[in-house]
């Protein structure tokens, strides 16, 4: 997965402004069923908040450098992968955590003296739980319009709800945090590429796989492509 196209973000806007990076970011789709009924989890956005103010959104944020590092890895894995889709799942689980307390993790013994390597992965030690990286599904990402003053280039990956663990709780960045029905959150404000890549996410839990797609915009309209891995 790359980056972006570096010649189009670099190019000043009308009036000489530069374009502002779009910055490597992760969200995570949580999907459950209970009696035929597909549930998600989404929060809305603060109405002070600088990006998609009072918008509602799935968790995830912007990589960070914990996130080149540790959960998800197998030991002799460690210094081998360190890909950006092994990176993007990482910041995926971390924010998930931080924005949802939810931990999304196989049951796993720990030898009682063992330690992660990140404060995440201590949190999933404790929990005997190891991260469920390998359950992430890629579906598609989504590069924020050159007009934008942040920018963000969000991978989305789609998981089993069934796999998360702990008790429900908002750190603040996300208000109104809940599992919602699909029906419920046709009526809910959010963005139009949160809407596309949900109904993306819900056609894959059905089982209507297909490859990830490129949510992007050219002179404001979005305009969507087969992503190239």
């Amino acid at each position: 997965m790359d980056s972006g196209s570096r010649k189009s973000r670099d190019r000043p806007r009308p009036g000489g402004s530069p374009v502002p990076a779009a910055r490597d970011a992760a969200s995570l789709i949580i999907l459950c069923t209970d009696r035929q009924q597909v549930y998600v989890l989404m929060g809305r956005r603060p109405a002070a908040a600088r990006f998609m103010p009072g918008a509602y959104v799935f968790p995830g944020g912007q990589v960070g450098h914990v996130d080149k590092n540790g959960a998800g890895a197998k030991p002799r894995q460690r210094r081998a992968d360190h890909s950006i889709r092994l990176i993007l799942a990482r910041t995926a689980l971390r924010e998930t955590y931080e924005e949802t307390g939810l931990l999304l993790g196989h049951p796993c013994a720990h030898d009682r003296h063992t330690q992660g390597v990140s404060p995440i992965e201590s949190v999933y030690v404790a929990r005997g739980l190891r991260p469920a990286i390998d359950a992430f599904t890629y579906i598609g990402r989504a590069i924020t319009p050159r007009e934008s003053p942040i920018r963000f280039n969000t991978r989305f990956f789609v998981v089993d709800g069934r796999l998360a663990y702990g008790e429900l709780t908002s750190n603040g960045e996300l208000d109104e945090l809940a599992w919602r029905t699909a029906e419920e959150c046709e009526s809910l404000p959010m963005p139009r590429v949160t809407r596309f890549m949900l109904d993306r996410a819900i056609e894959y839990r059905a089982g209507k796989k297909s490859s990830p797609v490129l949510y992007y915009y050219v002179e404001g309209i979005p305009r969507i492509r087969r992503e190239v891995i």
